[in-house]
C-alpha cells in the first residue's frame, strides 16, 4: 500500500498524539523527523485495518524497512 494512502486512513488527531507521544522522533532508532528522515506508521500487529492508538508507532522509513525486511 502507498504510504500516502495509508496516512489517509489515519486520523490527524491519532498521527499528532503519536508524535507528540514520541517526541517527534523514531521509537527505534531514535532520530528526529525531518524532511530528510520522514516518519511511517507501523502497525504493531501487522493488521492493515487496524488503526487503534496502542497498535501505532512512528518509525523513520529507514527502521520501518529494515523492520519488514529483517525483522529487526
Amino acid at each position: 500500500m502507498n504510504f500516502n494512502v495509508l496516512l489517509a486512513f489515519l486520523s490527524i488527531n491519532i498521527k499528532n498524539l503519536i508524535l507528540d507521544y514520541q517526541k517527534n522522533r523514531c521509537l527505534s532508532c531514535n532520530t528526529e523527523f525531518s524532511k530528510m528522515v520522514p516518519y511511517e506508521f507501523h502497525r504493531i500487529n501487522h493488521n492493515a485495518s487496524d488503526n487503534r492508538r496502542n497498535n501505532l508507532i512512528a518509525l523513520c522509513s529507514n527502521c520501518h524497512n529494515a523492520h519488514h525486511r529483517y525483522n529487526l
